[in-house]
């Protein structure tokens, strides 16, 4: 059976429960899973260098060789199953599983502002089972919750008051509720709309900016 399918099975049937509390000391190195949507992937970076310059290879040089971030961005992902792309359907979520993170940074939500795909109520629940599935990985991940980026005028549909006003409190409140910390990429990345040339995916340099506030969070 493949990892995507056991975890869920066991998450459902109670044989593994998520941790409601994560360990309050910190992970020192080893794997790191960056979990997300093009923007993770890296889609405005330029594909030459997508590997380096797209926000998880940038957390990489930031981290140096102590950890190994592998990035496992999905263009077009949701993190609703009733979205157009559903992460827990993709490549990207069950190689993301196999990797065996020791820390997990889930970065989900500019799709998820579609028209066609906004459910508030189905949203919150699913980015929470999201968070659980990785959490009861036989690694044990400490799991990280990032707001999106701010989106600015696009004509990709992702609506910046919908990811403003709805997706960024329910990140918080997922993160609270389940104890998982939260990383606000949304209010570091306010200020520099030059680094988003087309709205939505960072270039370089907004990729560096969200790599930077990862890894403050990740090692303080």
């Amino acid at each position: 059976m493949a990892i995507a399918a056991a975890v869920a099975v066991l998450l459902a049937s109670g044989v593994l429960a998520p941790t409601p509390v994560q360990s309050s000391s910190q992970v020192i190195g080893g794997p790191i899973a960056a979990v997300g949507d093009s923007i993770t992937f890296g889609e405005g970076v330029g594909q030459a260098r997508r590997e380096q310059d797209s926000y998880p290879g940038q957390l990489q040089a930031l981290l140096g060789p102590g950890y190994q971030v592998s990035n496992f961005g999905w263009i077009g992902a949701t993190a609703q199953d009733t979205g157009d792309i559903p992460y827990k359907k993709t490549g990207a979520y069950e190689a993301s599983l196999e990797s065996n993170p020791n820390i997990v940074v889930i970065m989900l939500g500019a799709n998820d502002s579609k028209a066609v795909n906004w459910d508030a109520n189905g949203y919150e629940a699913q980015l929470a089972e999201l968070i659980s599935l990785y959490r009861v990985l036989p690694s044990r991940p400490t799991v990280y919750v990032a707001t999106p980026p701010v989106a600015f005028e696009n004509a990709a549909g992702i609506r910046p008051t919908v990811i403003a006003r709805e997706i960024v409190p329910i990140v918080r409140t997922v993160g609270a509720r389940t104890s998982t910390p939260v990383i606000d990429v949304h209010t570091a990345t306010k200020p520099f709309p030059d680094y988003f040339p087309d709205g939505v995916h960072p270039d370089r340099d907004g990729a560096a900016l969200i790599a930077s506030t990862v890894r403050s969070a990740i090692v303080g």
